[in-house]
């Protein structure tokens, strides 16, 4: 029969932390494993360290859970991680240039509302016959 947990459905009530531009492990305790998961009630701790010879610059972050990625960074959940420049790396110029950060995206909280749940449906043997998408009627986006 039809398989769904109505608690954890496409595990919208769990998140952890992925970044993008950093050159860093992903194995360890406290890394950037997409694997870690912490759930409503639990918390995560993270120790990310970068190379000493890690190119400065702009990185991003955004929570990693598999089905739910898109609804928790489409709607907010990311943002900007810089990476200094070491002493004297730029020109004495562009160094003393005023620096100006900024995120821009875009939420969509129409797209956000809408509600896709992933379900399977299993044979008399066991076999998957069918995988099934429901999506909420109200928000078609």
């Amino acid at each position: 029969g039809f398989f769904m947990n109505q608690n954890m459905i496409c595990e919208l009530n769990c998140t952890n932390f992925h970044t993008h531009g950093l050159h860093v492990s992903g194995e360890g305790p406290k890394q950037d494993d997409v694997l870690r998961k912490a759930c409503w009630g639990e918390s995560l701790e993270y120790e990310i360290q970068l190379p000493e010879n890690h190119m400065p610059g702009t990185a991003w972050y955004h929570p990693h859970i598999h089905h739910s990625t898109a609804s928790q960074a489409g709607g907010g959940a990311h943002g900007m991680i810089i990476v200094e420049d070491p002493p004297d790396y730029l020109p004495k110029e562009v160094q003393d240039m005023p620096e100006f950060s900024a995120v821009m995206s875009l939420v969509n909280p129409v797209k956000n509302m809408r509600l896709e749940v992933w379900g399977t449906q299993s044979d008399a043997n066991g076999r998957v016959a069918k995988q099934v998408l429901w999506k909420n009627k109200k928000y078609p986006g």
